[in-house]
């Protein structure tokens, strides 16, 4: 789903809504097979940490965002101008003040609203008439937020219904491509865009069939019976042979999964991908070679389990670590993200509490989300570094379980000090977790903290192949630690976690472990190379020592990833406000990004969508 807001300093829309919602579709078949909305939305539009603000719900409906409002905390006040609706969300939201009015005649009163939220429904609106209402009801400052859902129409099935009902669509705008940005008078400052997936269950292709037939478009279309049963069609050929079509709302998830969304980056099909810090070069081919031999002895033997402890493997990750570790001090598992895991589910859990300081990899409260254990996001200075009594005062204050510490930090590419992983671990009682994902890219003299594991059993180092190595698409991470560190993992690792084929190609990579880093100098040149030429764009970039920079001074960071998109490149938004992040690749792809920043930076806000 996605959102837009924008802060004042919102007849045709009338009419056409009661056509929408009023005599062909019962509001409450509207209600239960329509979506809803994540709360995550809310709070990006309104804010978070919460404010209790009084919000107009504009076209409320039968009150699904005014549900999302509730849950949130918030005070609302509705407007919806179908009878049908209105009885409806009365039904539903009995304590909930509902007034008969449309965008372009609100019966409030002047600057009695902290927020406006449209869901669904600015579509139907008179634009130029609505947005000076709105401006009128709002208080000065306050934010109009327009919201849809909007189907995900990369997928075949959903992709089909789609161009079905655009085919049969008589005139009006279809749902699945709305006007996301308004249009608005001088009142309203600049729109912002957010989205988030949004996943809704329906429980067979009929009911697929009833929400389509709750869209204007396909009630107006010239043969709505055929078109709906067009629909039913293309959905009962993506059920399941039970006939169903089950998503997430239909399921009994977890309370505390519900409304979080899948961690992933954008994989968009740009000719240059600088948003994953992924190594932009092949394994080279000797090493492919040696990869192939390896896999193929293994081949023959798949009917049986693999090397449960995989000791050959951990015997050739302890040689290329050094610091005199063997076997019994590493862990190896499917990426660092499942060693990451398997710690949190040794040493977190229920009733135990994770510290990270934000920002860092986003993955961390994920991780920590999936095995019960609960986050807190800890604080950084406004340079995004980490001191000493920084982190040992947060860490004295929250008394968490486990630390955790990126160093080289992702998104900033900042290290921090052997002081600042020292004071944490004198401070933590539990166990402290440095993630040294990219410790290969960093400049010279970055120490490691490898270094200071003797004599520290509650300290951890993570480490993955996915980066310097080239080896993302293998996922093999790795741990060194205490043996006490080692024997808890094996506790909750699943059995045969490591497949024999990955244990082969791990063991190909590090027996040419010259070769595979051998990229890694050309990797740090690029990132130093855009160190020191983004100033000269008005930017600021961070020291880094990944294979990544994290730069700031952009007024609207997600207009110029867009617009980078837009020009072939594709960057990473991390959700820091006026920064972006970009990897360092190739000569030729960083010359194309430094080549195409300048039109990106000078393209026209107007011109820009997320």
């Amino acid at each position: 789903m996605t959102g837009s807001t924008a802060n004042a300093s919102a007849n045709p829309d009338g009419e056409r809504q009661k056509a929408a919602f009023g005599t062909q579709v019962s509001a409450e078949l509207y209600h239960d097979l329509r979506p809803g909305y994540p709360e995550s939305t809310v709070d990006w539009m309104l804010g978070f940490p919460l404010d209790r603000l009084r919000v107009l719900d504009l076209g409320a409906g039968t009150g699904k965002m005014t549900h999302a409002l509730l849950t949130r905390g918030h005070d609302v006040v509705a407007v919806e101008p179908s009878e049908g609706m209105r009885e409806e969300f009365a039904r539903r939201h009995p304590d909930v003040p509902m007034h008969h009015g449309i965008a372009s005649s609100i019966p409030l009163q002047d600057a009695s609203a902290d927020a406006v939220l449209v869901a669904q429904a600015w579509h139907w609106v008179d634009e130029p008439k609505a947005a000076d209402e709105i401006a009128r009801v709002l208080r000065p400052g306050g934010p109009l937020g327009v919201v849809w859902n909007v189907r995900d129409t990369s997928v075949d099935w959903i992709g089909q219904i789609n161009h079905a009902v655009g085919r049969s669509a008589t005139g009006h705008s279809s749902e699945a491509d709305p006007p996301f940005a308004p249009r608005l008078n001088e009142q309203f400052g600049p729109v912002e865009e957010y989205s988030v997936p949004n996943q809704h269950a329906l429980p067979n292709a009929h009911a697929v069939a009833d929400l389509a037939s709750t869209w204007t478009y396909v009630q107006t279309a010239d043969d709505p019976p055929a078109l709906i049963q067009s629909v039913r069609d293309i959905a009962a050929g993506h059920a399941a042979e039970d006939g169903t079509v089950t998503t997430l709302d239909q399921l009994p998830l977890r309370p505390d999964l519900r409304g979080r969304t899948p961690y992933g980056a954008p994989q968009l099909d740009v000719p240059v991908r600088l948003n994953t810090n992924e190594n932009p070069y092949q394994v080279p081919a000797e090493v492919t070679r040696a990869m192939a031999d390896a896999v193929a002895d293994v081949l023959p033997q798949l009917n049986r389990y693999p090397d449960r402890d995989h000791t050959r493997l951990r015997d050739a990750l302890a040689g290329y670590l050094g610091h005199q570790l063997d076997r019994s001090q590493v862990w190896a598992a499917n990426g660092s993200n499942e060693i990451l895991q398997q710690l949190l589910q040794a040493f977190g859990g229920p009733d135990r509490v994770a510290l990270g300081f934000t920002p860092a990899y986003s993955m961390h409260p994920i991780i920590a989300a999936g095995t019960g254990t609960s986050w807190v996001d800890g604080t950084r200075e406004g340079n995004f570094d980490l001191s000493a009594e920084l982190v040992a005062e947060q860490i004295r204050v929250i008394d968490p379980d486990v630390v955790f510490i990126c160093s080289p930090n992702n998104p900033t590419g900042t290290s921090v000090g052997l002081d600042v992983v020292d004071a944490a671990y004198s401070a933590c009682r539990g166990i402290v977790i440095v993630d040294e994902a990219y410790a290969e890219f960093a400049r010279a003299g970055t120490p490691s903290a490898l270094t200071l594991l003797p004599g520290r059993p509650r300290l951890v180092v993570s480490r993955t192949m996915s980066k310097a190595f080239a080896l993302a698409g293998a996922r093999v991470g790795y741990l060194a630690g205490d043996p006490g560190i080692v024997d808890a993992v094996q506790l909750v690792r699943l059995p045969y976690h490591l497949s024999a084929p990955t244990q082969a190609i791990a063991l190909a990579a590090l027996a040419h472990t010259h070769t595979m880093l051998g990229t890694v100098e050309a990797l740090k040149r690029q990132r130093d190379r855009i160190v020191q030429l983004l100033p000269t764009f008005g930017l600021t970039p961070l020291p880094s020592d990944a294979n990544f920079v994290l730069f700031g001074g952009l007024d609207d960071e997600s207009a110029t990833w867009q617009a980078l998109v837009d020009r072939g490149v594709l960057v990473r938004d991390v959700g820091i406000a006026g920064h972006l992040r970009v990897s360092a690749g190739t000569e030729a792809e960083v010359s194309t990004f430094l080549a195409q920043l300048p039109e990106a930076l000078a393209a026209p806000v107007e011109s820009r969508s997320t």
